[in-house]
């Protein structure tokens, strides 16, 4: 039975050609001269494994002009331990950097679940300011500026030509990497 299967002709592929020959009946492969390989452009919306996915929910939202962060949590944290920092593409600390307390207010003191803070740049509207459907819900409950003719190094989520990605920190601690085209970054902190 082995010996019949080997004698049957096997249908031929789309990169073989049959080659005639008075004593095989097989086909045997053409030599396929070399293509260029098209490799799998890199995916900018990587996504990551939390490092605390029990921990409190909160969603960044962004674009070059603004960013919001929304509680999805019931937690009460401290919009202090908060710290956001543009990472070079050497994969190196930028020098944009934004810390939490400056949210903080004798009034203010965490974002409620389902509110938010945000940034913007003052008399930059170009793309205009976002104002994510779910922070129109509830509100902004804190909003630092910093003008567009004397920006602060606080940009941290602006794309720039050597920075693709923001770092987000809680309590001086790495919880997440975000890619600054996505506009979107989810983040738990323990």
């Amino acid at each position: 039975a082995d010996a019949a299967l080997l004698s049957t002709p096997q249908p031929v592929s789309p990169t073989e050609t049959l080659v005639p020959s008075p004593t095989i009946s097989l086909p045997t492969a053409t030599p396929v001269p070399p293509t260029a390989t098209i490799e799998p452009s890199p995916t900018i919306f990587a996504t990551t494994t939390p490092k605390y996915p029990e921990g409190s929910h909160y969603t960044l939202f962004y674009n070059e002009t603004s960013f919001f962060i929304l509680n999805r949590s019931y937690n009460r944290r401290s919009v202090s331990g908060f710290s956001f920092q543009n990472l070079n593409g050497d994969g190196t600390l930028g020098v944009e950097i934004f810390e939490g307390h400056r949210w903080k207010t004798p009034l203010v003191d965490y974002v409620p679940r389902n509110f938010c803070a945000d940034i913007s740049i003052y008399g930059d509207e170009d793309p205009p300011y976002i104002n994510p459907a779910e922070c129109q819900q509830n509100g902004s409950i804190q909003t630092v500026q910093t003008r567009f003719d004397r920006p602060e190094k606080i940009l941290f989520w602006v794309p720039k030509s050597d920075s693709t990605q923001f770092v987000v920190f809680w309590l001086k601690e790495e919880v997440a990497r975000c890619e600054i085209a996505a506009g979107l970054c989810e983040v738990y902190i323990p």
